[in-house]
């Protein structure tokens, strides 16, 4: 195997940080590329156990994401102002979702939570008028 072969390979399994999101460095482009023609669906892909902070925030043609089976944690204002974000899937073993994680998500109609999940921080789903039931929206 050659030295650039190695590096390639040593590339691919790498993992790099889109906006607080930590991805494999071959699932990078993609992100990029999906993110930035205001993509309406997105699927993090398997593996990625956090949502950054502001990881998608004021995406606002984003109508659905996807999340991965073994996600621990949404971390604050992670989808913030994600005025078109119509419904979401918290995975099964989610343990936490932190401040402001949805606020301003306008058009979030239906958000269905784990038991898993022991903590739902301050204002997570603020200014989420549509919704029904209201979550809670400080520590449980």
């Amino acid at each position: 195997m050659t030295a650039a072969e190695k590096a390639a390979r040593l590339a691919a399994k790498a993992s790099i940080s889109v906006g607080g999101v930590c991805f494999r460095a071959a699932d990078t482009k993609a992100a990029l590329e999906l993110m930035s023609a205001g993509a309406t669906t997105f699927t993090v892909p398997p593996g990625v156990k956090i949502i950054g902070a502001s990881a998608f925030a004021r995406q606002y043609a984003l109508k659905t994401i996807i999340l991965p089976e073994g996600l621990l944690e949404v971390q604050p204002y992670a989808f913030a102002a994600c005025k078109s974000l119509q419904s979401i899937t918290i995975p099964e073993g989610t343990i936490s979702i932190g401040k402001r994680a949805f606020q301003q998500c306008v058009s979030l109609r239906e958000v269905n939570v784990p038991d898993t999940v022991t903590n739902i921080e301050l204002g997570a789903f603020e200014e989420c008028r549509r919704m029904k039931p209201p979550l809670p929206t400080a520590n449980v």
